[in-house]
């Protein structure tokens, strides 16, 4: 992928940690905050003497007198300094997998479930089968078997359900809704490192069982796909929030096409 006016803003990792300055990511404020700590009760054994008591005429006098005791000493508020913010990243469902060589992106759909492009898991390419997905809190898994299929779009099950990154939300089908509409495409710069674009959709239409969005792709386009790019994820923000469109698909010069996720949610969200 070529991205006109590349910057820092429009990559995914830097050193191999999510990078601060993309332009997908969120920062939380660091703050101290302040905790009660409570201490566990105190047990003691306490020796006391009664005094002398004087009782018609006579002194009576005491023996020391040995007893446990137990108290709960009170709680104290302590404050604990601030250590940094985290970082959170509006695409967290992107995953890079590697394997056969070489890497490629994906989109986390279902908790074990990524999708991709049908024509990137046949020859002459190497099939996404086997690959090692990772995201980007660091949680891996393997990709064993396809499971589901309409035209170009794809989905494959992973050995493992991903627990700490949520699936993509996938966008809802809008009908004549997409002209000129704002949309981000993932893709590999150099064919190694994850980046994300902003561009626009040209026009969307029915294909088949799907639908396709098309992209300009012309070299003086905003985001130029290229070989190896096939089956990136792209998103647009839909009800307001960033939502999963679909993968990349076939490329010419001057279009890229977009397998839409959309026709396909209830199947989707049914595996």
């Amino acid at each position: 992928m070529i991205i006109q006016n590349l910057s820092l803003a429009n990559e995914l990792y830097v050193n191999g940690a999510l990078n601060p300055k993309f332009f997908g990511v969120t920062s939380t404020p660091s703050e101290s905050k302040t905790v009660t700590v409570t201490p566990a009760p105190v047990t003691t054994k306490v020796t006391v003497t009664p005094a002398s008591i004087v009782q018609d005429g006579v002194t009576v006098n005491f023996p020391p007198y040995t007893q446990e005791v137990t108290f709960q000493p009170p709680a104290v508020n302590v404050v604990i300094p601030s250590t940094g913010g985290s970082l959170s990243n509006v695409f967290e469902s992107v995953g890079v997998t590697s394997g056969n060589g070489q890497f490629r992106l994906v989109a986390l759909v279902r908790p074990n479930v990524v999708a991709g492009a049908r024509h990137y898991n046949n020859a002459p390419f190497s099939p996404y089968i086997g690959l090692i997905v990772t995201f980007a809190n660091g949680e891996q898994a393997k990709i064993v078997d396809v499971v589901f299929t309409r035209d170009d779009f794809e989905c494959y099950r992973l050995d493992r359900n991903i627990t700490g990154i949520r699936p993509a939300p996938i966008a809802p089908l809008e009908p004549n809704a997409y002209t000129n509409r704002e949309i981000v495409m993932f893709g590999l710069a150099e064919k190694s490192r994850p980046v994300a674009g902003k561009t626009a959709i040209k026009y969307a239409f029915g294909s088949g069982v799907g639908w396709v969005a098309t992209v300009g792709n012309k070299s003086t386009s905003p985001v130029v796909v290229q070989a190896g790019d096939s089956g990136s994820p792209a998103f647009i923000t839909a009800n307001g929030a960033v939502q999963y469109l679909g993968s990349l698909g076939s490329i010419s010069l001057t279009e890229t096409k977009v397998n839409m996720a959309c026709p396909h949610l209830a199947e989707i969200s049914a595996l």
